[in-house]
């Protein structure tokens, strides 16, 4: 007679699979809760870049895990990776344009204007100029 337990081998595989699964599945929730818990935490500005960090773990895992691109072939690699470089160049050529622009021009409607610094005090317009009535 054969083995009592003759499909062992392709259970085995699916517990190891499912118990892979809710691994990463918890690794998710908890990092989940640090980026909920990091509204919390006054970080100032590297508030926002924890966050980040745990969003790319968090991409990273479901992209390694659930869609299956650390064992499979290397056509869907090859085009995640050219997505994320895609998306990476958009992202760096959006900062380039907002780091290299200027101020706007004053109006030319306005000759009293003075184009002055956001939070700087302006001059009162020429019609306020005008001396109190007694």
């Amino acid at each position: 007679m054969s083995d009592a337990r003759p499909h062992s081998d392709a259970w085995d595989a699916v517990r190891r699979a499912t118990r892979r699964d809710v691994r990463v599945w918890a690794l998710l929730m908890i990092l989940a809760l640090a980026t909920v818990g990091s509204a919390y935490v006054p970080m100032g500005p590297w508030n926002a870049v924890a966050n980040f960090a745990i969003a790319a773990i968090k991409a990273g895992l479901v992209a390694a895990y659930f869609m299956q691109l650390r064992a499979g072939s290397p056509v869907p690699r090859l085009i995640a990776g050219t997505a994320i470089a895609v998306g990476a160049l958009l992202f760096a050529l959006g900062g380039v344009d907002y780091a290299t622009r200027r101020p706007p021009a004053p109006p030319p409607s306005a000759p009293d204007a003075v184009w002055a610094a956001p939070g700087a005090a302006i001059p009162p317009a020429a019609e306020d100029r005008r001396p109190a009535a007694p």
